[in-house]
């Protein structure tokens, strides 16, 4: 016993649309201008950067200069507002 599909079953394949499938070519100019300032964003184009092989030194250079960025407004609101006190 084999199991077989019609041919309109075939020719239409199923996905189902993630969160991940959305890409920033979808997304409208200035959504997508202002999720490439978001904190993970260099992280995520440096591993994908390096997973595939495809990344251009002015590209990587882009990302480390945001997440360097980043990570200094971390370290100024870490030592601006968060008081390290002893518990009693």
């Amino acid at each position: 016993m084999t199991l077989e599909s019609s041919p309109q079953e075939a020719a239409a394949p199923r996905h189902e649309r993630t969160i991940v499938d959305v890409t920033s070519a979808e997304l409208p100019d200035r959504v997508a201008s202002f999720c490439e300032l978001l904190p993970l964003t260099p992280v995520v184009t440096l591993v994908r950067g390096g997973w595939a092989g495809n990344l251009s030194g002015y590209e990587a250079l882009g990302a480390l200069a945001t997440a360097m960025a980043w990570i200094l407004i971390a370290v100024f609101a870490v030592r601006r507002w968060f008081r390290w006190e002893p518990r009693r």
